[in-house]
């Protein structure tokens, strides 16, 4: 199934589709993980399916590629801001870090729910964009 969802990937009612036929048969479908998703839909050391970073919208192959040799080469990232400074902000822009937050690619960081990163504090500003300007 996860080469199906793969192949399917650009087509959003496909895919919706296809993760409903894994929830039927109970093949569980996971969501994105930067510490443990692929470009694709891949299936984990526990047998489940990982949604594929280059399956959310707004995140481009290029960008995931990056932080995918980046994690593989130096480990797990710890937080948004272990994520920013490891990683070529060119690749990794503003709004690539909004696609995987929206998509709860960052949910893995313990203590913070996704919308978290959206709260906009007193200075105008909310922790994707602190994240982006400090590791700048």
């Amino acid at each position: 199934m996860s080469s199906v969802l793969t192949h399917n990937q650009g087509n959003i009612d496909k895919v919706t589709f296809f993760m409903e036929e894994c929830k039927r048969m109970g093949v569980p479908v996971l969501g994105p993980d930067v510490n443990e998703s692929r470009v694709n839909f891949s299936v984990n050391k526990s047998g489940q399916i990982r949604f594929g970073l280059g399956a959310i919208k707004g995140v481009g192959e290029g960008a995931v590629e990056v932080i995918i040799k980046e994690r593989e080469e130096k480990g797990p990232f710890y937080s948004i801001f272990d994520l920013t400074k490891r990683v070529n902000l060119r690749a990794v822009n503003k709004k690539t870090l909004e696609g995987l937050a929206y998509a709860g690619a960052f949910d893995c960081f313990s203590n913070v729910h996704r919308a978290q990163y959206f709260i906009t504090t007193s200075d105008d500003s909310n922790v994707i964009e602190k994240a982006h300007v400090l590791a700048v």
